[in-house]
């Protein structure tokens, strides 16, 4: 699994912004769309609930956020 994948999910789960997330990564949204795109798919999940106004972690969004924080925060 790509640690930049998992530190764009950590700034979107964060934020609940793709926006916001992108800005913060230096990255287009787009850019961030795509990467949280390619790790649901690699998880076989999805891990964002979006509509039109807002952007909710799913409940496996939830789950895969309390296991990948300890280990990013060592990263960080």
């Amino acid at each position: 699994m790509d640690l930049g994948l998992i530190e764009t999910f950590m700034t979107v789960a964060e934020t609940l912004n793709f926006s916001l997330a992108a800005k913060q990564r230096g990255l287009t949204q787009p850019t961030i769309s795509r990467q949280i795109q390619a790790l649901e798919e690699s998880l076989k999940t999805k891990l964002f609930i979006r509509d039109q106004h807002q952007v909710k972690l799913s409940p496996e969004g939830k789950a895969f956020k309390s296991r990948m924080a300890p280990l990013f925060d060592e990263f960080r």
